[in-house]
C-alpha cells in the first residue's frame, strides 16, 4: 500500500511555514521536508503530533494511492504497518 502526503498543500492552505510547523511538532526541518516531499513516512509519534497540531484525521493528511503493477504481483511491498491500520 502506498500513501501520498498532503502536508505541503495543507500547510500552504493554512499559511503555516514548514520551519515553524517542524518546531511546533518537535522535529527538524529536514525531517519534515522528507515527510512533506514523500521521501519518508513519519514514526507513529510524529504522525500523531502532526494530526494533533493540525486537528485533522490521518486519512486527510496521508491518502492511499493505487498500487504499482509490481505491488499487485507481490514483487514489492511498501506496507507501512501502523499507518495502514488507521486507513
Amino acid at each position: 500500500m502506498r500513501f501520498k502526503c498532503r502536508l505541503k498543500v495543507i500547510l500552504t492552505e493554512k499559511e503555516i511555514k514548514q520551519g515553524d510547523f517542524a518546531e511546533r511538532i518537535g522535529i527538524s526541518q529536514g525531517a519534515l521536508s522528507a515527510i512533506v516531499n514523500n521521501r519518508s513516512l513519519p514514526s507513529f509519534t510524529v504522525a500523531y503530533a502532526i494530526c494533533e497540531e493540525l486537528n485533522m484525521p490521518i486519512n486527510e493528511i496521508w491518502v492511499k494511492t493505487k498500487k504499482s503493477p509490481a505491488e499487485w504481483q507481490g514483487k514489492q511491498s511498501n506496507d507501512h504497518g501502523w499507518i495502514a491500520f488507521f486507513l
